[in-house]
């Protein structure tokens, strides 16, 4: 298996910098702490994307696809319950936004490598 580097470079861009910004933010307030909570959502959502690129490149075997995904969501879940011995609580929440991130940058995923595939079988 060859790793597809760059496939995944935007999504790992992405990732990195989401990874700063929501790691700079204030951690009291009112919005601060939900923005924080739902950027969850947009980590995992890159966090699998850039795996998905990095370990298939355009390639739409499901089964695989599957499999990475729920390797995402296992370590969102490993995240949630490891938590509270570094001094942060742990949260259903934030384990069903890590969940909603996986499951639509899969959905994303197979879309444009769907129709990257419709288009080149055309030409």
């Amino acid at each position: 298996m060859s790793l597809h580097y760059r496939k995944s470079f935007l999504a790992g861009f992405c990732l990195a910098s989401l990874l700063i910004i929501i790691n700079s933010l204030p951690q009291h307030g009112l919005v601060y702490p939900q923005l924080i909570n739902s950027g969850h959502a947009l980590v995992f959502y890159c966090a699998n994307l850039f795996l998905l690129n990095l370990l298939l490149g355009s390639k739409t075997d499901h089964k695989y696809i599957i499999t990475i995904s729920i390797f995402s969501i296992v370590i969102g879940f490993l995240i949630e319950c490891i938590q509270p011995y570094v001094g942060r609580s742990r949260s259903a929440l934030d384990f069903y936004y890590d969940i909603i991130g996986v499951f639509f940058s899969a959905l994303i995923y197979l879309k444009i490598n769907s129709l990257r595939s419709k288009s080149t079988t055309y030409i």
